[in-house]
């Protein structure tokens, strides 16, 4: 357990090198040099490395906005919290049974719509004032 800050940080470096020939290279080193202690994690890495790594297939100005799952996560709080001060749903229980209506899909697409007009001003989903083609 004391080498898992190593471990973190050497992993961190595999997922934010610079390119994808970089990332492959810190990830063969770390496989070589953990394959024997750590063989589970080591698996778990050859075996998902290239999902790991996708978002390196996009120009590098956009990986900070696409490598990781926040702009998703953000979605489902933002949703979950409206959703709470609804007078027609005092607790989260009581809005299930809506979810797979016709109302809760209007309630669910309109908060999303909302959700989304503000994201079309935010740096995460533009870049220079422009409007990121496929996202």
């Amino acid at each position: 357990k004391t080498e898992w800050p190593l471990i973190k940080a050497k992993l961190r470096k595999i997922y934010y090198a610079p390119n994808s020939l970089e990332a492959k290279a810190q990830a063969q080193m770390f496989i070589e040099e953990y394959r024997e202690v750590y063989p589970a994690l080591v698996k778990c890495l050859q075996k998902d490395f290239d999902a790991c790594i996708a978002y390196m297939n996009y120009p590098p100005i956009r990986w900070k906005h696409i490598r990781t799952t926040n702009i998703i996560e953000r979605s489902f709080k933002e949703v979950k919290r409206r959703v709470k001060v609804m007078e027609q749903f005092p607790t989260e229980e009581s809005c299930l049974p809506v979810w797979g209506t016709q109302t809760g899909i209007r309630i669910l697409f309109t908060l999303l719509r909302a959700q989304n007009e503000i994201w079309e001003g935010s740096s995460a989903i533009s870049l220079a004032g422009k409007p990121i083609k496929g996202f």
